[in-house]
């Protein structure tokens, strides 16, 4: 068998591999997911490596996995988000409530996947918040670009002063050092801090019921959306959910 005869069939298999290869890069489908910045841990944790971990990440990898997607992850403002789904630059967006975003008849919404609290935080040391009217005039530590429906009217009356920080953690510090009296906090969010931190803070739900947590789909592409609903639907069922918040927060 000459030189010349394997050169020329070693040619041809090359390029039979590259367009197999190639065909299963574009058939291969992609979910784009956001990360948004004002996220904390347990739902985003970010390691020494700029690697991302937590909740958010273990959802899109497992939905990743059940629709056989490649899962790229766009980190982003908070303030960005909504365009960035109603412009087909992403696909998917968790955890938030339809009343926390201006437009949310503009996506399609998963089924509820948990529920949390919102809790009011304040020091030990100081007499605990019980009312709205305890709250009058007091500085509230938020987070910016978020929507709080039962305290937007507050707010807006300067009976309450809203006091952004791009993330809880920064309006705990905040408060230990007494430059908040208080600051919203989602309960998952706050218990998982409480967990890792032991603050001298205590949490309040006089205020707050429950609230049902979901992901935005873009509407773009219903095909897209419907697997991913479908999915979310199943690992709802599947305790998914319900099996990771009980993980993080259990040590």
């Amino acid at each position: 068998m000459s030189i010349n005869f394997l050169e020329k069939h070693m040619k041809i298999i090359c390029l039979v591999l590259l367009i197999i290869t190639t065909s299963f890069s574009v058939n291969a489908e992609t979910l784009r997911a956001i990360i948004s910045e004002s996220n904390t841990p347990p739902y985003i944790m970010i390691t020494s490596n700029q690697e991302y971990s937590g909740l958010v990440i273990d959802t899109l990898e497992e939905l990743g996995r059940r629709l056989d997607a490649e899962v790229k992850h766009f980190p982003i403002p908070r303030g960005r988000v909504e365009s960035w789904l109603n412009e087909d630059e992403a696909d998917i967006w968790c955890f938030l409530n339809p009343a926390w975003v201006t437009k949310p008849e503009n996506f399609d919404w998963s089924v509820s996947l948990y529920q949390t609290t919102e809790v009011l935080v304040s020091r030990q040391n100081e007499t605990p918040f019980t009312s709205m009217a305890t709250l009058y005039k007091k500085r509230i530590g938020t987070t910016r670009g978020f929507i709080y429906p039962q305290l937007e009217a507050a707010f807006a009356a300067n009976q309450l002063y809203r006091d952004d920080a791009i993330s809880l953690q920064q309006n705990l510090e905040r408060l230990q050092q007494g430059r908040l009296d208080a600051v919203i906090a989602d309960s998952i969010t706050y218990q998982y801090y409480a967990l890792k931190h032991q603050p001298l803070l205590t949490a309040s739900t006089f205020w707050s019921t429950p609230v049902d947590n979901y992901c935005a789909i873009s509407k773009i592409n219903p095909e897209m959306a419907k697997k991913i609903n479908n999915n979310l639907s199943q690992m709802q069922q599947d305790n998914f959910f319900k099996k990771r918040i009980e993980l993080y927060l259990s040590h």
